[in-house]
């Protein structure tokens, strides 16, 4: 007979552990577990259909919200706890952790870890994550007006970038800058809006005239430019490229020469950033050098180009 359910005694916990055991050997056998104080004789198979295990899971949802309301420790459901158990060398049912399945059960568990689904803990106050606000007293600011202020003062950065030869910024500086610079705050992290910031950039670049501001704004990993370069060119109208870094780079040299940047002999060149130069330096094969041969004896120069065997 299985021990009933809050039985706590040391002989019915080693007994229960080994039957809910059973009960996961007999589960993944593909049998449906027993309810809890019904047992299986030997040699004789259990198939409870399919409204006794939801009858059994709500019985033990029950007594789990008691033992809840009485502030006793939680009871997990031996056939759901030990559906990864297994035996260690001493014999005791443990769980993939290596934890036995008694200091699971004595052990103080968060709600995260309960794992009855049928008893659901009514939800407590959600966090809300605050709108933007001005930094000089706190005055909330609606998102709409902060991203129009925030697209104004991006806008002045990258041109203030367009200025520098071969200089470009990345997305995290840019959102510092532009929080600092505006004086409205916002909490959540920068890439789930600044690029609704260089959208808007792009739009008025779009609407003004000359090269694409964006092909300035890379990402701070692999300084590659992306999505807000490609929504560029759609706006003026261009082809998306097969390769955009090329083109950005070409973009690039552009605003700079369009926005007055002080140029190198010759008006400069396409330059790739930092980041994508040194990776093509990595993956790109080395250049072969041609065989020079001896005149006379038809070996390989060496790289000094003077013959060992000549004298």
């Amino acid at each position: 007979m299985l021990h009933q359910i809050g039985d706590s005694s040391p002989s019915s916990r080693e007994t229960r552990i080994a039957d809910s055991y059973k009960f996961a050997q007999h589960a993944q056998g593909g049998g449906r577990l027993p309810r809890p104080g019904i047992a299986g004789t030997r040699g004789r198979d259990i198939k409870e259909s399919t409204a006794d295990v939801a009858s059994c899971r709500a019985s033990i949802a029950s007594r789990t919200r008691r033992f809840r309301a009485e502030g006793r420790p939680k009871f997990h459901d031996p056939g759901i706890l030990v559906k990864s158990a297994k035996i260690d060398r001493s014999g005791i049912a443990c769980l993939s952790s290596g934890v036995s399945i008694d200091e699971q059960e004595a052990a103080p568990t968060s709600e995260s870890d309960d794992l009855i689904e049928d008893s659901p803990e009514p939800p407590g106050d959600e966090t809300t994550v605050p709108g933007p606000w001005r930094a000089s007293d706190g005055t909330p600011v609606p998102f709409p007006e902060a991203k129009a202020e925030w697209a104004r003062v991006a806008h002045g950065v990258l041109v203030q970038t367009a200025k520098r030869y071969n200089d470009y910024v990345t997305y995290s500086e840019l959102a510092r800058r532009v929080l600092d610079e505006s004086g409205i705050q916002y909490r959540p992290h920068q890439r789930n809006w600044i690029g609704k910031v260089v959208g808007e950039v792009a739009e008025r670049n779009a609407a003004e005239g000359g090269p694409p501001l964006t092909a300035l704004c890379v990402s701070s990993g692999d300084e590659k430019v992306g999505a807000g370069y490609a929504y560029a060119l759609k706006l003026m109208g261009q082809p998306k490229p097969k390769d955009l870094q090329p083109h950005a780079a070409e973009s690039r040299l552009e605003c700079y020469r369009f926005h007055g940047a002080d140029m190198p002999p010759g008006g400069g060149e396409p330059t790739p950033t930092r980041a994508v130069a040194a990776k093509r330096a990595r993956t790109e094969p080395p250049v072969e050098r041609p065989v020079v041969l001896c005149p006379v004896h038809f070996s390989q120069l060496p790289l000094s180009g003077q013959c060992d065997l000549c004298d």
